[in-house]
């Protein structure tokens, strides 16, 4: 992941702040066990399957199911809005959306409710951080939402 700040510069939430996340730079085991499984999938569906163009397009599906993986998310967080960016898509939204926040393993969840619930997945944004500036982006996060006025929350 790279910040485009120093790791010991103070989170505010009057400044902005960007980082980039890419799985498959940053390696670790789980790279190599996506990749196994993509490397066993190709030949066990062309096999299987029998016909070259049917297996094809299960391929292509398959890939793309991988996408959040495959492909860097840049996440700018500023002022007044939050955005990430992917090669195929940019989700830019208000910081009045959002109401809460949790932590998860694989980072942040800015969430439209309160409390935890099912449709948080859904109609929220997951922010994937690095374990390690976890702690930091949450209390940037968590003073950011804490500093909205209560009657703009939309």
């Amino acid at each position: 992941m790279n910040h485009d700040m120093p790791s010991d510069a103070p989170m505010t939430p009057e400044r902005a702040i960007s980082w980039r996340v890419h799985h498959v730079v940053e390696g670790g085991p789980l790279a190599w066990i996506v990749g196994l499984v993509i490397a066993l999938v190709i030949p066990l569906t062309l096999v299987g399957i029998g016909e070259a163009s049917l297996a094809f397009l299960v391929l292509v599906v398959f890939l793309y199911s991988l996408k959040e993986f495959w492909v860097p998310h840049t996440i700018d967080l500023s002022e007044t809005t939050v955005r990430v960016t992917t090669p195929f898509s940019t989700r830019e939204e208000s910081w009045t959306r959002f109401r809460g926040c949790r932590r998860l393993p694989r980072g942040i969840l800015l969430t439209r409710f309160k409390r935890p619930g099912l449709m948080d997945s859904f109609r929220g944004i997951l922010l994937v951080v690095r374990r390690e500036e976890i702690e930091k982006i949450y209390h940037f996060v968590e003073n950011h939402l804490g500093t909205l006025p209560a009657g703009e929350i939309t």
